[in-house]
C-alpha cells in the first residue's frame, strides 16, 4: 500500500506507479504505461520523482528497451 505522506509528497502520479511496482513487481516503461493507463510522459515523470526520492530503481540505461524499474525493498 502506497503511504499517504508519499502521494503528498510526489503526487498522485508517483503513487500510482510505485502501485504498481510494488504489486507487479519490476517492470518496464511499456509495463508501467499499460498497467497504469499513465502516458509515457507522465510515467517518465513519475520515475524520475520516485528514482530521485530513493523509491524506485532503475536496472538498465536510459533509451534502452530492455531497462528495467523496481521498488526499492
Amino acid at each position: 500500500m502506497v503511504e499517504d505522506g508519499l502521494v503528498a509528497k510526489l503526487g498522485g502520479n508517483p503513487a500510482l506507479v510505485l502501485a504498481a511496482l510494488r504489486r507487479k513487481g519490476e517492470l518496464s516503461l511499456v509495463d508501467i504505461v499499460n498497467s497504469t493507463q499513465l502516458t509515457r510522459g507522465q510515467v517518465r515523470y513519475a520515475l524520475g520523482k520516485l528514482i530521485e526520492s530513493g523509491h524506485v530503481i532503475m536496472r538498465g540505461k536510459h533509451g534502452d528497451r530492455a531497462t528495467r524499474y523496481a521498488a526499492k525493498e
